[in-house]
């Protein structure tokens, strides 16, 4: 970010955000720019110097240094380099095959051949992981970029390439082959891990608003589903349910839908991810529903 500090008469004006002292920033707006203006009497707020003192923004602040006309040629080839080598990337048809393998799913990389010739280190990752598990990508027709949990298999692909010693991070939505059928659970069972989670995800669905947790002393996961016995502040679920089965059916509809989803991810991980609880509330609206289809 850049600070500029400057006295109009009697105000003091800073502007702090991310554009240069250029024409096309500042005059001819060209570059897209965010930058945040503060005004106020310089008798109040102090005049540039005493911003840029060491009781205003200067321990904040680095002097400008200048870079030589051959540093930044050099930089700039890099940069040009490394723009060439995303092209390319973009362009080469890579896709995505994924497998079912022992603890998981396995992912490769398919295409990567065609990467033989560019002068560059390649690096991918699915992009629901950190960079910290990125593959070095191999210029072979099939790159193994290791086995992930079905929730973390995605198209969506991370891309790191490094050209004497410059370094470009982008991601691609590549196409992808035979996802897991169980990615959809699996996300949801990660997400609701506990009873507080699934509320707040029941809560979404309903679109009735988080208070409604807070308040009832479940957000920590206590309280309603916890020991059985419902409180004068457990959260008002049935209420919440009957009410939307007179005003819109639908959202029982997608409550319908995850309930199916959390099941089949609950056969597959042997975990019990929908609270007994909830199901004895949602067994009772499952009935009224068919029997206001046959209506």
């Amino acid at each position: 970010a850049k600070a500029i500090v400057q006295r109009r008469g009697w105000w003091t004006s800073a502007f702090i955000g991310s554009a240069n002292c250029t024409n096309a920033a500042l005059l001819r707006g060209v570059n897209v720019e965010v930058v945040a203006e503060l005004t106020g009497k310089a008798s109040k707020v102090g005049g540039p110097s005493d911003w840029v003192s060491e009781r205003g923004m200067g321990p904040l602040l680095q002097p400008f240094s200048p870079i030589s006309v051959k540093d930044l040629l050099e930089q700039r080839s890099i940069e040009d380099a490394l723009e060439r080598a995303r092209q390319f990337l973009i362009r080469a048809n890579l896709t995505l095959q994924c497998t079912k393998a022992d603890g998981g799913y396995q992912m490769k990389l398919m295409g990567a051949d065609v990467l033989e010739g560019l002068d560059a280190e390649v690096w991918a990752w699915p992009l629901t992981v950190p960079r910290e598990r990125q593959i070095a990508v191999h210029t072979t027709s099939e790159c193994d970029l290791g086995i992930y949990a079905s929730q973390d298999v995605t198209s969506l692909t991370g891309f790191r390439i490094r050209i004497e010693g410059g370094d470009l991070s982008f991601g691609l939505e590549l196409p992808l082959a035979n996802p897991p059928l169980d990615r959809e659970a699996g996300v949801l069972a990660l997400i609701l891990r506990n009873r507080a989670e699934f509320l707040r995800y029941l809560l979404l669905l309903l679109g009735e608003p988080e208070d409604a947790l807070l308040k009832s002393g479940d957000a920590g996961g206590t309280g309603w589903l916890g020991s059985g016995r419902a409180s004068q502040d457990a959260v008002p679920l049935f209420e919440m349910l009957l009410r939307a089965f007179s005003r819109d059916p639908g959202k029982l509809s997608q409550i319908a839908t995850a309930i199916g989803q959390l099941e089949k991810a609950e056969s597959a991980s042997g975990e019990t991810l929908v609270p007994e609880e909830f199901m004895k509330i949602w067994r009772t609206f499952e009935e009224a529903r068919k029997l206001d289809s046959l209506r």
